[in-house]
């Protein structure tokens, strides 16, 4: 029988090939609604943005063209990794494993804070 960790991390290499970020960059469909979310918000590249839930970092590389740093969370420390390794060269962009109830930052630090899809895991 294979144990949680197991299961955990072949999850994540599945979810890892159908949605890696470095894939998902170019997408016109993304950047279109991302466009149009910041648009309407008015945020400037001087913002800090925080991805709740951010898995192996499929938003990262959008919010990072509105805001100047983005930090992404997750409490997988596989997806988190995944999303590291994906990022490791990208400047402004950090990942750190942890829960949304008890993130490790000043509570007025960010502008925006973007959850998606991860509600359902609180």
């Amino acid at each position: 029988m294979k144990s949680f960790e197991q299961m955990i991390l072949e999850k994540g290499k599945k979810y890892q090939r159908r949605f890696h970020p470095l894939l998902l960059e170019n997408n016109t469909f993304l950047e279109s609604k991302y466009k149009a979310i910041f648009n309407n918000l008015g945020l400037n590249d001087y913002s800090y943005i925080l991805d709740v839930g951010c898995g192996t970092g499929i938003h990262l590389p959008f919010l990072k063209k509105y805001g100047r740093d983005v930090f992404g969370v997750d409490t997988s420390f596989i997806l988190a990794h995944e999303a590291r390794v994906a990022f490791k060269d990208r400047h402004g962009i950090k990942i750190l494993v942890g829960q949304a109830e008890k993130l490790p930052f000043n509570r007025e630090i960010f502008d925006l804070i973007f959850v998606n899809d991860s509600f359902i895991h609180f």
